[in-house]
């Protein structure tokens, strides 16, 4: 069991504290091997006000899956939930001059570079960018721009983000846990990717 198949899961509830921990087999499948769970200490409304209490509830559940899996946990991707996320919906675009050009993954990178630009200076802490769809000149409804030839692409994102401050408060208290925080994930998007085939999500 290669050190680079293991796959960490940490869910900071306001009830509970749910630990699982996952093994990649040879074709890519995630099998659970592991888990731990606590209840929830020190957190109201999905927010934390007992920092210690929650991290007794961490290292609890933190402890049950390592017994349940026979590994030893040091980091993990956090689950987060809606006390802790705001969502906007923002447009952006680029213009290419009279000149059309084939739209290729910089042009996406680059629109979402400069959403992401403008929202840390208000901030802000970016969970994810997710793209609604595309305009590429007089073309509308565009899912996947690359490929296409335009002069202007305009592209709207739904952004789940976290004020700065809430956000470096969770992290905090899970890495004074003992537990480095590999990378956040919004919930519902957590659970999607579990549960449906690439076409639904």
């Amino acid at each position: 069991m290669g050190k680079n198949r293991i796959l960490i899961s940490l869910d900071l509830g306001t009830d509970k504290t749910t630990v699982l921990v996952g093994d990649f087999d040879d074709t890519g499948e995630l099998n659970i091997i592991g888990f731990g769970e606590s209840k929830t200490e020190g957190i109201e409304k999905g927010l934390i006000v007992k920092p210690n209490n929650v991290i007794d509830s961490i290292r609890k559940a933190i402890s049950d899956a390592e017994t349940t899996s026979g590994v030893s946990i040091s980091s993990a991707i956090v689950n987060i939930s809606n006390a802790h996320i705001e969502f906007e919906n923002i447009s952006e675009f680029l213009t290419y001059g009279t000149n059309q050009k084939e739209i290729d993954d910089t042009d996406i990178s680059t629109l979402t570079q400069k959403i992401s630009e403008k929202l840390q200076k208000e901030q802000n802490q970016i969970i994810h960018i997710i793209p609604k769809r595309f305009i590429l000149d007089d073309i509308d409804e565009v899912i996947d721009p690359r490929g296409f030839l335009a002069s202007k692409i305009q592209g709207e994102f739904h952004v789940i983000l976290s004020k700065i401050n809430t956000f470096a408060n969770l992290k905090k208290v899970i890495e004074n846990s003992g537990i480095s925080v590999i990378d956040f994930v919004y919930n519902p998007i957590a659970s999607s990717s579990s549960v449906l085939y690439p076409e639904e999500k």
